[in-house]
């Protein structure tokens, strides 16, 4: 795939707006469920907290990734669609 038909794959998802969107794309790619607190996953993208929650929430909403959680943690299980 050249940069354009990158580009042009990328102009088609709306829910890919910042750099972080689409590393969580990428991480959530080698790693189809992971079971994870927010804070885990910014400190392995390098991302503060509250931009992960920001792009998390928007892929959720965008359908691209559901998301899970256990009342007795803090984590959550995130599950590529």
């Amino acid at each position: 795939m050249d940069a354009h038909e990158l580009q042009s794959m990328l102009s088609r998802m709306t829910a890919v707006r910042h750099t972080c969107d689409l590393d969580l794309l990428l991480f959530f790619h080698r790693h189809p469920r992971a079971l994870l607190t927010s804070e885990r996953i910014a400190d392995w993208l390098g991302y503060e907290r509250d931009k992960v929650e920001q792009s998390l929430d928007q892929l959720i909403d965008a359908r691209l990734l559901t998301s899970l959680q256990n009342s007795a943690r803090h984590a959550r299980m995130y599950c590529l669609k």
